[in-house]
């Protein structure tokens, strides 16, 4: 069909070609579906129409999504949002504000996805169309995983869930289990679903997105049983298709690397992510965190310490700045057992500090595992400096192991 319209600068062509980026997603490679994106666009501007700019902008930014495009989906998405009254179809309003509050959130811009979720709640309020409703549904339960409200964050996934038949939502379970996944990460209680992730590993090898997920979930629940899982995803390379969920894949795998203490990985994965420390992992449905704590987390295990405090410090601002307690919590709580380990001057009250601050709020908001860790460290100090003796990292070690209830 595109052959048929020649090489002209059509609002046809620019169409065409940008619907074909939409849906080579899975069958083509990650350049040249940015090739078909930069052409679609291109076309769409000689042309001079802004309804297919904008169609353009917009239909191509899920099959483009990566951490290197970043910058040029920002912009893009930005340009659809003001063309967007050039659109005839209001649905697509707000799937442009939809995806810049996606963008904002890989971009750690916080202000950006209260605005953007404004918007789009007011398309949906307006049209009524269960897709819509459904779709809106699924973004405000990682949103409210953001706020580290986890109740209101199950309480959306699940009404999503009810209201996907309406809308005929074929991914609908699919996305509800990898919120409730998340969910069950935060709250510390990744030991009840375990075997979801497991079945779903197994019941599709080739995407790495449920192999990460598994990898993650015994690194919390049996890292024992986690290093062989991350002993073949090394020797295979960690292979992962460039796409939405590349980031995702590889910050889920260093957390499992860093908790099973899985050093052969280590710097492959942090090669990998260092370049987009500035960027906050997500899926579009769950948000796993600023890549600069993974990075953090990697150099703690490699004995990096002066670079894992600089990353720490990096990712807490991040957190802080999207206003997320639970991600706030995490960083804190990690910085703190790393500065246990490294113990330069002021590294033991540093810690200290930051581990009393994040029981409060862990105790408060129902963040288990970070809430079991802290407290451990906590006592683990405790041990150590009741007796007057030089800290030593052994004794948190000790009480790590130990569950304080």
């Amino acid at each position: 069909a595109i052959e048929r319209l020649g090489d002209g600068d059509s609002p046809e062509r620019a169409r065409l070609l940008a619907q074909l980026c939409a849906e080579s997603r899975y069958t083509l490679e990650f350049d040249d579906r940015v090739r078909l994106a930069d052409e679609a666009i291109e076309v769409a501007r000689r042309a001079g129409d802004q309804s297919a700019l904008a169609y353009a902008l917009l239909i191509t930014h899920d099959s483009t999504t990566a951490p290197s495009t970043l910058d040029i989906r920002r912009e893009r998405i930005a340009e659809a949002a003001a063309l967007a009254s050039s659109l005839a179809d209001p649905g697509a309003h707000y799937h442009i504000h939809d995806d810049r509050r996606c963008v904002a959130l890989e971009s750690g811009d916080r202000d950006t996805i209260d605005q953007s979720t404004e918007a789009a709640g007011a398309v949906v309020f307006r049209l009524r169309q269960p897709t819509l409703v459904w779709n809106e549904l699924c973004q405000r339960a990682w949103i409210e995983s953001l706020n580290g409200d986890l109740d209101a964050a199950e309480t959306a996934a699940t009404t999503a869930l009810e209201a996907a038949p309406e809308a005929e939502a074929a991914n609908a379970f699919q996305f509800y289990s990898a919120q409730l996944m998340s969910i069950r990460w935060m709250q510390g209680r990744w030991g009840e679903v375990v075997s979801l992730v497991a079945e779903a590993a197994q019941d599709e090898p080739l995407v790495p997105g449920f192999r990460a997920a598994y990898a993650n979930a015994l690194g919390y629940t049996d890292p024992a049983t986690a290093r062989p899982v991350l002993d073949q995803e090394f020797d295979d390379g960690y292979p992962a298709r460039l796409d939405l969920v590349w980031l995702s894949c590889h910050t889920l795998w260093a957390d499992a690397v860093s908790l099973t203490k899985h050093h052969e990985s280590a710097a492959l994965l942090h090669e990998r992510l260092l370049p987009w420390r500035e960027q906050f992992s997500t899926t579009r449905v769950t948000a796993q965190g600023s890549v600069s704590h993974l990075l953090g987390a990697l150099e703690h295990l490699l004995e990096r310490y002066d670079d894992a405090d600089a990353s720490f410090a990096v990712a807490l601002t991040v957190h802080k700045r999207m206003r997320a307690p639970f991600f706030v919590a995490w960083t804190q709580l990690e910085w703190a057992l790393m500065l246990l380990d490294r113990n330069a001057d002021g590294d033991l009250q540093r810690a200290t500090d930051m581990l009393e601050e994040t029981l409060d709020v862990a105790s408060l908001r129902g963040y288990g595992d970070i809430q079991r860790r802290a407290h451990a460290a906590l006592r683990g100090i405790g041990t150590s400096t009741a007796n007057d003796a030089p800290h030593d990292q052994r004794g948190v070690e000790d009480a790590l192991a130990v569950d304080p209830d």
